[in-house]
């Protein structure tokens, strides 16, 4: 009987665990960390990326936890895929919305 290599099936599963959906973040919030779980660990080649509105925002990693870039006022899409050495996406994270709040001013004529 001969054996026969198989390629090793990729059944991630991947969520974000901060921040919280629903997140308010205040207007001097000048960094938000955020984290996931993968579960099973990150195979050879396979990495992180991250997404912000549909778009990724930092360089694909094997790190679980990283630090989101500046984000503008308004409501937000976050969420984290794990991206195979090929370019294909592996699996995706439920997406998570967060709110970054703008600095509010009072309006001089309206006093």
């Amino acid at each position: 009987v001969k054996a026969v290599a198989v390629a090793a099936k990729k059944n991630y599963t991947i969520s974000i665990t901060t921040p919280k959906s629903g997140q308010v973040f205040s207007p001097d919030t000048l960094e938000i960390v955020s984290g996931v779980e993968v579960a099973p660990l990150l195979q050879r080649g396979d990495k992180l990326q991250v997404l912000v509105n549909n778009s990724p925002v930092l360089p694909p990693q094997t790190e679980a936890a990283f630090k989101l870039p500046f984000l503008p006022a308004g409501t937000h899409e976050l969420k984290v895929q794990i991206v195979s050495a090929d370019g294909t996406v592996a699996a995706e994270s439920a997406p998570v919305k967060i709110t970054q709040m703008r600095v509010s001013s009072p309006d001089p004529l309206l006093q």
